[in-house]
């Protein structure tokens, strides 16, 4: 095929990877609420338990010591998502620091861990904060983005082999059958029976469109 080499063949491949990666981490993923971010009100209300559970420990391990008992009984008075990262930031490196006082109290190991990532989820450190996404809607846009731009270069490749045979009949039908809005309507979800679950709904084009309704 002329102007159609490996190179346009890895950029057909890696989209549609990246397609399949991206309706299951933004599709799938937001369904099921594994890769949401939070609302700050679920996010301090998170954190409670174990602010809770920390000043119960600093209040024993510290009670001759009560400057620095108190330290562990800090509370977001705001509410705010800014206070709740600087209070996670600073209980999480005082748990750190007197970790051995601690532990003779009875606190886990698991207890550290537990603060750290609290502190990874409110500065949104979760799936959507890593890819710079701020949240689900955003999410959403850019698997979008990458249906369209797996569309075209599927249809790219359509048209290359049609123009490339196109005298040889056979490979020209062949080429001119294939559909790469076919192809996504696997992604379609399937009618099961009674008390099954569904698969994912497809994704959707840049303008709204379902794979169904983009132009093979």
């Amino acid at each position: 095929m002329v102007n159609y080499g490996p190179e346009r063949s890895a950029l057909l491949r890696d989209s549609i990877r990246l397609l399949a990666t991206a309706d299951l981490w933004f599709g799938e993923g937001t369904r099921s609420g594994v890769f949401r971010v939070r609302p700050v009100e679920e996010v301090v209300s998170a954190s409670r338990p174990w602010r809770a559970r920390i000043k119960a420990y600093g209040a024993q391990a510290f009670v001759f010591e009560p400057d620095i008992a108190e330290q562990f009984a800090d509370v977001n008075s705001t509410g705010t998502l800014e206070e709740e990262k600087r209070d996670l930031k600073a209980l999480s490196d005082l748990v750190v620091q007197h970790e051995v006082r601690l532990s003779q109290v009875g606190m886990r190991s698991e207890t550290v861990a537990q603060g750290r990532a609290l502190l990874d989820e409110a500065s949104g450190r979760d799936l959507l904060g890593v890819l710079g996404l701020r949240n689900r809607e955003e999410a959403i846009a850019l698997r979008n983005r990458i249906v369209t731009y797996a569309t075209l270069l599927g249809g790219e490749a359509r048209a290359a082999g049609i123009n490339g045979c196109f005298y040889d009949a056979e490979a020209k039908r062949r080429f001119e059958a294939a559909s790469f809005r076919n192809a996504l309507r696997r992604l379609r979800p399937r009618r099961r029976g009674a008390g099954e679950v569904t698969t994912a709904a497809p994704a959707t084009s840049a303008n709204g469109q379902s794979p169904a309704s983009i132009p093979s």
